[in-house]
């Protein structure tokens, strides 16, 4: 890990020692495990504390529901509250009371429950990994800093889940590699990640958040029992050589992690002992959390080293896996028997199939440039590395006729999309909420591939994410995180929106039975109706340029879909239309088109 996140995370664990004296709480509230009709909510204390938890579907607490609450001793003074009997797809509020002297220890909060499983609904959630405190674009290393703008328009947003696929925070860099061994430690790292200003302010007490590590456990680049080094040495001709090894991990440091988890964060009953992997149903969605770490086969093997060109080759064995058997028997069988419309792999690391393509492509570049060897080794920690588990998932997807299945993914500081075309599945990798170096793999593969001089036959937008992302035909090296939006049973939305909140691209993806189960008509991508918004954000008025001029509506509303101007009726021939947007509220808010034929939307920030 680089030095600055090191010092950044160093100061914030000092600043928690600093406070607790005067704190009851050392870490959360935070409520995670959300179904239709329950909640978990966890909480740490400096000291083993009684306190009263008030919940309420009434913001003001005229009638409320109360429970008595203990920490633990056992449980490095922690507690997991159960909350039953909740009503689905409701708002509920909550407080925290010491019991001993009846002071406030939280104030309101807030969580949604989900609508019933089964049922067509509007669902949103919020994608996104790796936030390591520092400042937009800056690499400040300020464990202190808030982005305000970025996390407020989460929290608009309204969301029945954040969805955080790893890399929140990285614990491992200041308490050690081997700190879940360590109760206290194990305790702590949580209470740091729940004390990350932005997760604290925003996100924790207004969402239920559902988290799945990647490598901020342990050891940079972990793969289950082992983890990845590169080291060079000076062969004889001068040459160097990178040599490339997998290092065991102490014993039952792999299975500490697994039990930390559980003990530290509120999330959904463990399926087995071989992972971090549940499932959450959420209206007419199945989402299958998937835990690429815990089981995975060592990152480095499938290269072999040649002696005579001092080059590596490239041969994955039929073993090798990243998801291990259980898991991967698990993800397969609720697949198939899945009656969800829509089903989600949610996972920490990209899916893309043709990242494989790559490792081959940079693997033979090495007589160019032998450093580049790391660069594949980047990759090979990804499903590509593991065709085993990727095509057994492809495979038994297309054999038993699986239909709307997409993929979620985090972990490389981009974020992304493709429609499947090149992904195998509709994919969004959301990554680099704030992590100094966002956007930087699009634009180092579009330098390697130049390097080698192969630009005019691999180009990022077209040949691995179609649907654009940070750093693809753009220079934005911004913070970055994702909505997605289930419209029913009829389409799903996606859309990537930087820290400025700039929209840097929108994909919907329609049901392939929706001709059949909506009288919804057909639904354009925004690039196929808008040519231009701007200024995005905007403060008085937003002009909207269209690549059309057929007649067709345009309405503005907001994010609760209530209409916040009157419509405009676009004649034949007009394209460039200006709105004024003075009167609104701060916010985000969609630009909703209808023409006789179909709909598109996209989505715009008003100051």
């Amino acid at each position: 890990m680089n030095a600055w996140k090191y010092f950044s995370s160093l100061i914030a664990v000092l600043a928690i020692h600093q406070t607790l004296s005067a704190q009851e709480f050392a870490g959360g509230p935070i409520v995670g495990g959300v179904t239709a009709n329950s909640a978990r909510i966890y909480v740490s204390t400096n000291q083993p504390t009684d306190f009263r938890l008030h919940y309420s579907l009434d913001a003001q607490f005229a009638t409320y529901d109360s429970i008595l609450i203990s920490t633990n001793p056992l449980l490095q003074n922690a507690v997991h509250i159960e909350l039953a009997g909740l009503q689905a797809d409701k708002k509920y509020f909550y407080r925290i009371y010491n019991q001993a002297n009846g002071t406030l220890l939280a104030d309101q909060k807030s969580f949604r429950t989900f609508p019933p499983k089964g049922t067509a609904s509007n669902v949103r959630l919020i994608v996104g990994s790796c936030n390591y405190n520092n400042g937009p674009g800056g690499g400040q290393g300020n464990p202190n800093f808030k982005n305000d703008l970025m996390f407020q328009a989460m929290v608009d947003f309204e969301p029945h889940l954040f969805l955080h696929l790893g890399d929140w925070g990285y614990p491992p860099s200041f308490l050690g590699s081997n700190h879940l061994l360590n109760p206290v430690l194990a305790a702590r790292s949580f209470d740091v990640r729940y004390n990350d200003p932005n997760m604290k302010e925003y996100i924790l007490p207004n969402m239920a958040v559902d988290y799945i590590y990647d490598d901020d456990y342990n050891q940079n680049g972990t793969a289950g029992w082992t983890y990845p080094t590169i080291r060079t040495e000076i062969l004889p001709s001068g040459a160097t050589r990178y040599v490339l090894e997998d290092r065991l991990h102490p014993a039952g440091l792999r299975d500490s992690c697994i039990t930390a988890y559980y003990k530290h964060f509120p999330g959904y009953p463990q399926t087995d002992t071989s992972g971090i992997h549940h499932k959450i149903s959420i209206g007419d969605v199945d989402m299958f959390v998937v835990d690429t770490r815990s089981s995975k086969s060592p990152v480095h093997e499938g290269f072999t080293y040649n002696q005579l060109l001092n080059t590596y080759g490239w041969q994955p064995g039929p073993n090798r896996t990243t998801l291990g058997t259980t898991q991967r028997q698990w993800l397969l069988d609720g697949l198939k028997n899945s009656d969800a419309d829509w089903k989600i792999i949610a996972n920490s690391v990209v899916f893309n199939k043709t990242m494989g393509n790559l490792i081959g492509v940079v693997v033979a570049a090495q007589l160019v440039d032998r450093s580049l060897i790391e660069f594949a080794t980047s990759i090979a920690y990804m499903w590509a590395g593991y065709p085993r588990d990727m095509n057994a998932v492809l495979n038994h997807i297309k054999d038993e006729s699986i239909e709307n299945v997409l993929v979620f993914s985090g972990d490389t500081h981009s974020s992304m999309m493709d429609d499947g075309k090149n992904a195998g599945l509709p994919e969004l990798s959301s990554s680099g909420l704030s992590a100094d170096d966002e956007g930087y793999l699009n634009y180092t593969i579009d330098s390697i591939v130049a390097q080698i001089g192969l630009q005019n036959q691999i180009k990022v937008k077209e040949n691995l994410w179609n649907g654009g992302g940070s750093g693809i035909e753009n220079a934005n090296f911004s913070d970055t995180y994702a909505t997605v939006e289930f419209f029913g049973k009829d389409s799903v939305e996606m859309c990537i929106i930087d820290e400025f909140l700039q929209v840097l691209g929108c994909m919907i993806i329609r049901n392939t039975n929706a001709t059949v189960t909506s009288s919804r008509p057909q639904v354009f991508t925004p690039d196929h109706v808008f040519q231009m918004i701007y200024p995005n954000p905007a403060k008085t008025s937003i002009q909207v340029n269209l690549k059309h001029a057929e007649p067709a509506t345009i309405r503005v509303l907001n994010m609760n879909g209530q209409d916040v101007l009157d419509a405009r009726r676009i004649q034949p021939g007009e394209q460039a239309l200006q709105f004024d947007i003075s009167a609104l509220p701060s916010g985000m808010y969609l630009m909703l088109y209808e023409n006789a034929t179909g709909i598109s939307s996209k989505k715009f920030v008003k100051k």
